[in-house]
Formats: structure tokens, C-alpha cells, sequence
């Protein structure tokens, strides 16, 4: 947290920085159909892809969804190394959207808020040599400079240290070329970091509620305008709020409640808020499927992290609404997304057999042809039987 809060400092004092405008709209409704996709995690191929699939956009990367409405829950940075092309490509995709009377929704995930304030550590390599430039090397010095300096002045330093040749090359090692075109990109003025400033959090569209993590209690009575000015609020922060919503495994941007806690823990406090918000159902990323969409709770909450990106295998799906009935495109073909109980093991089954073989559903249909009676497994149950919530 500390590490944090002084990298922050240092490209402050290195950068002049100002915040994003924000996005006033939450609410939509008489939307004919929706596609929405969860993480992707720095994988543009397999985005595409699944766009594609979609009929969102054409062979060239053009929008051809006329009005429908694109909704991605955030998680577009680390792991892999096309964050910087993914999101200058749905800058463009959004524009086309817009004149063809349709629209691209792109809220912000953990990943997107751990890069703003410098949590790194799941940034891949990939993503700071996309960012090197004809100047990489004489910004980085200047950097360099600008950090011995605020450590000598900003906190104690061991009179025994040397900043010698040897930490220098330490240094560049921990900080390689790109990095600091990285942290500008995502500072407030950045390229990226302003244009998650003028995302929303949560939003609703007909009667579905949209977010990365989920819904707890401890949103209380919160208000989506309220969930997305606070999170904005304490994006746009220059000092790491010590106590924050959007750093609580709580909060909108974490929390795993609902993927993992049984129906008698989680079901009247999901009720609850879904009735308070005016919504039927919630969607989320965050928490990984075993590889396509997962409903829990007879279809009151919907999972769509379903491990698109290659560095979760690789798997093609999204929630497809059309005309209010629900489907999950798995590989190119429509199934019918259960909205109770009462046929989740015959879903998961008709799924399985779409994905080469052996698909990664295989566990979760033994499991669930072994109970002999009806049960909403948590998301990933293997590891959330042996990585159990605090």
C-alpha cells in the first residue's frame, strides 16, 4: 500500500494531472438486444472474435449491430498484452455504434482501478513495450531522476544507500522502457486513465442490472447514480483513499458474494437489492466460469467471465438478450439460457458438447449428474471449495 502510495506521488509531481468527466446516464430501457461479454484481459484476437460471433462487427472490425447494445464488465487490462490496441479500437467501435443507433457500454472492473493507482502486478510485459516510443529512453531517465530525488526527500533513507551504477541497472530492470509512458496513459490526463473516468460502474438496461463484481448488502441503499460518482470520486483521487468502495471486497468492484455463497446466505440479500434498484436479474464479470455462461440463483444472477482471453483458455461465449429471452452464444450456436433450476444439467451438457474436446465443463457436469437432485454449484465450485471467502 505504501509502494503504492509513493509511485503515485512521484508521477504526480512528474505529471500534471486533471480529472474525467464522467458519464451521467445509467439508466436504459427498450432495448431490443443485448450482447454482453466479461473479461478480457489484454486479448484483442479473441475479443474480436467474440464480436464477431456476435454480429457486432464485420470481417474489417466495423460495427454492423445497428442498435444493439454492447455491455463489457470491465477487466480489460493485464494478463495479456493488447490492452492498449483493445481499447483504442472500442474508442472507435463506440463512435460507429453511436451513429447507427446502438451502443457500447464499458464499465470498470478491479483491473482497470488496480492500473489507475499503480497495483501492477498483473500487468503484462507486452503491455509496456506497446507503449514504447522514439523518447522512451530519455523519459525514462528523466523519471529515474525524479524518483531518487523524491526518495531522497520523501522518506527516510539509510545513509549506507548508493545509487550507483549497479541500482541503476536494478532499476531499469524493475522499470522497464514503457513503463512510464504506462503510468501516463493511466493517470487522469492519460489516454486511458481518462477514458475509464468516463465509464460507469454499474448501469441498468431494461429490467438487468450491470457490474463487474456484484451486489452486496454493503452498498445499502445506494443509488446507481451514487455507486458511479463515488467510484469515479475515488479513482480521481491523487492519494490512495486508505477506506474505499472501490477497494472493498465488498464493493462493486470485488466482491464475490454472489458467485460463491449459497442461496440461503445470498439470495435475500441479492432479492433485496435487485428489488430496491427496479431490476429481475444481475450480470457480472470477475468471478471465472468453467467456460461459458453461468446462471445461479434461477437465473437472477448471471456470470459472463467466461475466460476469453488465451490466458484463461480461450473460451467463446457471451449472454445474447433478444426481445427479453435470454441465450448463451457458445462457439456461434444459441442455447437457451435457463432462467430456473430445472435444467441447468441439461444447459451444461448441450454446451459441453460445442467445445473441443475434453471441454472444461466436463467437471461441472459430473458433478451435477452425480447429486441426484437439484443444486446451484458456486462459480468455479472446485475453487471455491478450497478457496473459501473469509
Amino acid at each position: 500500500m505504501h509502494n503504492r502510495i509513493f509511485i503515485r506521488l512521484i508521477v504526480v509531481s512528474f505529471l500534471t494531472l486533471m480529472s474525467g468527466t464522467g458519464s451521467a446516464q445509467d439508466i436504459w430501457s427498450d432495448v431490443r438486444r443485448i450482447v454482453a461479454i466479461g473479461d478480457v484481459h489484454g486479448d484483442y484476437d479473441q475479443l474480436l472474435a467474440v464480436l464477431k460471433m456476435a454480429d457486432l462487427i464485420d470481417g474489417r472490425g466495423k460495427w454492423i449491430g445497428k442498435e444493439s447494445h454492447l455491455v463489457q464488465t470491465g477487466d480489460i487490462p493485464d494478463r495479456g498484452p493488447d490492452s492498449a490496441k483493445i481499447i483504442r479500437f472500442l474508442h472507435k467501435l463506440a463512435g460507429q455504434a453511436n451513429k447507427k443507433g446502438g451502443y457500447v457500454h464499458l464499465l470498470i472492473g478491479n483491473h482497470e482501478a488496480m492500473n489507475i493507482y499503480g497495483d501492477l502486478r498483473y500487468v503484462h510485459p507486452g503491455e509496456y513495450k506497446a507503449l514504447i516510443a522514439r523518447d522512451s529512453v530519455r523519459l525514462r531517465d528523466r523519471y529515474y531522476k525524479v524518483f531518487i530525488d523524491k526518495l531522497k526527500t520523501k522518506l527516510p533513507v539509510d545513509p549506507a544507500s548508493v545509487f550507483d551504477d549497479a541500482y541503476r541497472d536494478a532499476w531499469r530492470k524493475k522499470y522497464p522502457l514503457g513503463y512510464v509512458e504506462h503510468r501516463y496513459a493511466w493517470s487522469r490526463l492519460g489516454e486511458f486513465g481518462k477514458w475509464v473516468l468516463d465509464h460507469n460502474t454499474i448501469i441498468k438496461i431494461n429490467d438487468l442490472v450491470f457490474l463487474h463484481g456484484g451486489i452486496s448488502a454493503e452498498l445499502g441503499d445506494m443509488t446507481l447514480t451514487q455507486i458511479n460518482e463515488q467510484i469515479r470520486k475515488e479513482l480521481s483521487s491523487v492519494i490512495y483513499p486508505e477506506i474505499s468502495l472501490m477497494d472493498s471486497p465488498m464493493g462493486p468492484l470485488w466482491y464475490r458474494g454472489t458467485a460463491r455463497n449459497g442461496a440461503d446466505e445470498e439470495l435475500p440479500v441479492l432479492l433485496a437489492q435487485l428489488k430496491r434498484l427496479g431490476a429481475n436479474h444481475v450480470v457480472m464479470g470477475h468471478s471465472t466460469t468453467e467456460g461459458t455462461v453461468r446462471p445461479r440463483f434461477g437465473g437472477k444472477a448471471i456470470f459472463i467471465d467466461v475466460g476469453v482471453s488465451r490466458a484463461y483458455g480461450g473460451r467463446m461465449a457471451c449472454l445474447l438478450i433478444e426481445d427479453g429471452k435470454f441465450f448463451t452464444l457458445h462457439r456461434g450456436e444459441r442455447i437457451p439460457l435457463p432462467r430456473g433450476n430445472d435444467n441447468l444439467l441439461d444447459y451444461y451438457e448441450k454446451v459441453a458438447l460445442l467445445d473441443p474436446a475434453p471441454s472444461p465443463l466436463n467437471d461441472l457436469v459430473t458433478y451435477l449428474s452425480g447429486t441426484g437432485d437439484i443444486v446451484d454449484p458456486p462459480i468455479n465450485f472446485r475453487q471455491a471449495v478450497a478457496d473459501p471467502l473469509p
